[in-house]
């Protein structure tokens, strides 16, 4: 049929009738869209206020009116932004930034009249960095590299560790005459290597190229990461044996460890899953401010629930599940982003505190002379004991011999965990046993023995830690 002149003339206005009605919703659409990212800004903000709130709660339940006088603030800001600065001069000079922060807290807190204005703020930060650290580690663990050995990863993981444990704590018995619980529990401190040398160390050596190809990074990373919570969940299960609390059955304390490592795991799967699934962290720097602010709460919340190992898990599976998620998609260039930026978030700002702090815990006039030579025995003796074993389980693996021998090395240094640990069994052992006991002052001294131990153990081990795994990294891994 033929198309008269008046229905091609109908065709034409209702046409026209079209795009009127398509230039009058554009606007309309624009306008949807403008509210809607509005919208998104504002629940941003809000989850921001209700994050930061939650942390500065959590916080001040560990803190008294003396954190926030003015003497205070001054003392951390000072002894930040020195600590800082030694870091630097010693980069300058091509040594590791750690040793510079390590010397700043080692002369403020032997050579300084003054003594910090508050353990407890000390306390904090050191938690609070071990956080991020463990953040980090999950978010630098590359997933793919560590499915071809797992097998290694968990052998390193559970068997060096748990030897130096059993050893050290066989020391602890012989030469100290500690009780067996309260000896293991020393095992326990000592045995953590700690993750802000290790990680931070090795992220170096792995943006740098070197072991790669191998996965031998991510494999020490991992490795140590999940080493320091066996740590810590050994130590927790021995010390409630060792000092009981006695509202608290045999049974309750046994099943403490178990339901650690299972909240852990939830509630670091349960952040990393939200990384994902929620849509209004479009920006990288927003998921990187949520990830830290939540990583902390999850930090200090198990902290004060008595559950101290659940954090640290949760912070690391947190870190990996989030990045697993982000590689999978298009999300993958937030992955990189993110990492970048709590990574200067630590090297800025808890890097230069928490081994500052470390150095000022490291006060040699509180370390009686009589336990100076047995302590560096235990340490010893523990140090080689991980050494050997460590490089035994490398063995029938694709690994040559340098590469195993570096592994051995880069388990060497001990810091974070023993400074964020040392002091609980003298404050359980204060806060817990009647003073009238009449194995009271032997507590006490056992659990001084256990600090001043830790103590020396930071003080022998990172700096030589730290330089093994700058300059023998280098000579022992390819590129």
């Amino acid at each position: 049929m033929e198309r008269t002149i008046e229905d091609i003339e109908v065709e034409d206005k209702n046409e026209t009738s079209l795009n009127q009605i398509e230039v009058e919703t554009e606007p309309n659409s624009n306008e949807s869209s403008a509210a809607h990212d509005k919208h998104i800004e504002h629940l941003f903000e809000f989850i921001i206020i209700l994050l930061t709130g939650a942390c500065l709660y959590l916080v001040s339940l560990s803190l008294d009116a003396s954190s926030m006088q003015i003497e205070t603030i001054v003392y951390f800001a000072t002894l930040w932004s020195c600590s800082y600065s030694g870091g630097y001069i010693f980069k300058l000079v091509h040594l590791p930034s750690m040793l510079g922060m390590l010397t700043v807290g080692l002369l403020v807190g032997n050579l300084s009249s003054q003594t910090p204005p508050n353990e407890d703020l000390s306390g904090i930060f050191t938690s609070a960095g071990l956080a991020v650290i463990l953040l980090r580690s999950g978010l630098e663990l590359d997933l793919s590299s560590l499915k071809k050995t797992s097998y290694l990863t968990l052998r390193l993981t559970l068997i060096p560790g748990c030897f130096e444990a059993i050893v050290t704590a066989l020391c602890g018995i012989f030469i100290f005459g500690m009780p067996f619980w309260l000896s293991i529990s020393l095992g326990f401190i000592l045995a953590a290597v700690s993750p802000a040398v290790v990680v931070n160390g090795m992220l170096k050596l792995q943006h740098e190229g070197y072991g790669v190809e191998k996965g031998i990074p991510s494999l020490i990373i991992a490795s140590a990461s999940l080493d320091d919570i066996v740590a810590i969940t050994g130590f927790t299960i021995c010390i409630g044996f060792a000092i009981a609390d006695e509202n608290k059955s045999l049974f309750q304390s046994a099943l403490h460890g178990p339901i650690e490592i299972l909240l852990g795991l939830g509630i670091g799967t349960l952040l990393g899953s939200l990384m994902n699934f929620t849509t209004f962290l479009n920006k990288s720097w927003k998921k990187s401010l949520v990830l830290t602010m939540s990583s902390l709460i999850i930090m200090f919340g198990m902290k004060e629930l008595q559950y101290p190992s659940s954090g640290a898990i949760g912070c690391l599976v947190g870190g990996c599940v989030s990045s697993y998620y982000w590689s999978l998609n298009e999300e993958n260039r937030h992955q990189h982003r993110v990492e970048q930026q709590i990574s200067r978030l630590w090297n800025v700002f808890f890097e230069p505190l928490m081994f500052a702090f470390i150095g000022t815990a490291l006060n040699f006039k509180n370390i009686p002379s009589s336990s100076i030579g047995k302590s560096i025995l235990v340490i010893g003796i523990g140090s080689a004991t991980r050494l050997g074993i460590a490089f035994a389980v490398t063995y029938r693996s694709s690994l040559s011999l340098k590469e195993r021998v570096f592994i051995s090395l880069a388990w060497l240094p001990k810091a974070t965990v023993q400074a964020a640990l040392c002091s609980l069994p003298l404050s359980r052992v204060k806060n817990t046993m009647d003073a009238d006991n009449e194995s009271y002052p032997n507590y006490i001294h056992w659990a001084e023995l256990i600090q001043s131990t830790a103590i020396l153990a930071i003080c022998v081990t990172a700096p030589i830690g730290v330089l093994c795994i700058k300059i023998l990294g280098k000579k022992l891994l390819t590129k």
